[in-house]
């Protein structure tokens, strides 16, 4: 009996295992940025249903109106809630052999002052 899969499609499932699969950006754990996580998300829809009229009559006045509003509340969420790049948060956790001790080079990240400002 012949199988109902094609060489072909073998041949692409088996090189779609070999990529590596996406996970999400964990957020921090932190009770502030599970707080910041928890406003944004019920903050940027309201700016948008109380300003919804004027957005319906003139889009580019409502938009340009409220784009300083949404900057800082992106910006809030993203220097509050999103890891550093780079960071051990991020980073897969390399397991440690029997006997084998952590290292302190492993422990550096990236500084939450210098990526705030570059972002």
């Amino acid at each position: 009996m012949p199988s109902s899969t094609s060489p072909n499609a073998k041949q692409a499932s088996a090189e779609g295992d070999a990529r590596p699969a996406l996970q999400p950006i964990p957020t921090n754990p932190s009770p502030l940025s599970q707080a910041v996580r928890h406003v944004h998300s019920v903050l940027l829809p309201a700016l948008f249903y109380l300003s919804f009229n004027d957005l319906v009559l003139d889009p580019v006045s409502s938009m340009t109106k409220t784009l300083p509003a949404v900057t800082a509340i992106q910006a809030t969420y993203a220097l509050v809630c999103v890891p550093v790049a780079g960071s051990q948060s991020t980073k897969a956790t390399k397991k440690l052999r029997p006997g084998e001790k952590k290292t302190g080079a492993e422990g550096t990240g990236s500084n939450v002052v210098i990526v705030g400002a570059l972002a």
